[in-house]
């Protein structure tokens, strides 16, 4: 983009004064001040012409990770690069901008200052800070700015290099508490004395699975089939889960629920990665955004990935949609998979008894954790948390 010069603030005060002195010397008639307006006026227009040509061929590009993490360290690189052979480049601000998708009203600014780039050269500036929520975050656009020599005249150009970043969830830690709770509400449930896992005696082929290894698939039964499909083995001692994150708003959003959101969805995030990281079994993730379809598969590396991104990008839903949620869990998942409910509003059992009336046994296998509850503490905390 062409370069953009307008005169500053302190300009406009040198032009004042220049103007005086010139009006004075035309009506008193005084040669020497019209000579001296006159050698005061160079430095205005050696000042526009030094920064048109400072700023003229400049290039900047901006250097993103591929993934950050809430409230983790961010460094956002910008290189600034000089294609003149003669003429260097003197303080320059580059100044960019995150806006987080779901709010585009509210934009991080960044800047970095670059005293000085010499002819044919470039220079790298780092900015390093935290984004505290996750989401998709847009960058752009980028604006080099100097006011080099006297800092009368700004001159400016743009470059719209729009970028974005995916910003995880950030990951916590589960407590003792979490793992005793888990078991004493799986002791009266039925458990499979064998199940279908990834080692053992063939069991039978199965549909293929995001996350499932390129060693357990059957190549001549994919080729019949047209689809590929995995030999399905027995394990014991495994179990299945089913995560389920109950986002809803019945009265609308809510400025004040927002931490309980972001908090609800680490845990959620840190229960999936315990989950993956164990292995020997399937997560299903279930959220109340409508935008997403049910998320399946052995639990893996991949999987989680898939997880992170997913749970990345949710937001709260208007209405009351735990009913649906908790309903097509029950109808996708096995007899005696783990059902683990996250929900930000207060959760009893007689509530999850009114909801699945109809399935006996549900809620004896559905354990509900309320983040809004001091309860939560016991379970999950934050690695600098000091509780």
């Amino acid at each position: 983009m062409a370069a953009r010069i307008r005169i500053c603030r302190q300009g406009w005060y040198y032009l004042a004064v220049v103007l005086l002195i010139f009006a004075g010397a035309v009506f008193r008639q005084v040669n020497l001040l019209l000579i001296l307006s006159g050698i005061i006026m160079s430095p205005l227009v050696l000042g526009w012409l030094l920064a048109w040509r400072t700023i003229a061929r400049l290039g900047v590009r901006r250097l993103l990770p591929g993934q950050a993490t809430a409230g983790e360290t961010l460094t956002v690189a910008y290189v600034v690069s000089n294609p003149r052979k003669r003429l260097g480049a003197w303080a320059l601000v580059c100044e960019d901008s995150a806006v987080r998708e779901s709010e585009p009203s509210a934009a991080e600014p960044l800047r970095v200052l670059f005293p000085h780039v010499g002819a044919g050269g470039q220079r790298k500036g780092v900015v390093r800070g935290a984004l505290a929520r996750r989401g998709l975050y847009r960058f752009g656009p980028l604006q080099i700015t100097t006011k080099f020599p006297f800092g009368l005249f700004a001159a400016q150009r743009v470059f719209p290099e729009p970028q974005s970043i995916l910003v995880l969830p950030r990951l916590g830690r589960l407590n003792p508490a979490w793992t005793a709770r888990r078991r004493t509400a799986l002791a009266g449930s039925h458990q499979r004395a064998v199940r279908r896992g990834s080692d053992g005696d063939f069991f039978g082929l199965r549909e293929w699975n995001r996350g499932d290894g390129l060693r357990r698939v059957a190549w001549r039964a994919a080729a019949k089939r047209g689809s590929p499909v995995v030999r399905d083995l027995e394990q014991s001692h495994s179990r299945d889960a089913a995560l389920l994150l109950d986002l809803s708003q019945p009265g609308g959003p809510r400025p004040e629920a927002a931490a309980l959101v972001e908090r609800a969805v680490s845990f959620a995030a840190t229960v999936a990665a315990d989950l993956c990281r164990r292995g020997g079994g399937t997560l299903w993730l279930l959220t109340t955004d409508a935008r997403f379809p049910p998320l399946a598969g052995a639990t893996s590396g991949i999987l989680l990935k898939d997880a992170m991104e997913r749970l990345a990008l949710v937001e709260p839903s208007p209405g009351d949609r735990s009913a649906a949620m908790i309903e097509q869990a029950a109808a996708s998942v096995g007899a005696d998979c783990e059902l683990i409910l996250i929900t930000t509003r207060t959760w009893t059992p007689e509530t999850a008894a009114s909801v699945s009336a109809a399935r006996a046994g549900l809620t004896k296998r559905l354990l509900a954790i309320d983040v809004s509850s001091e309860e939560l503490s016991q379970y999950f905390s934050y690695e600098d948390d000091p509780t």
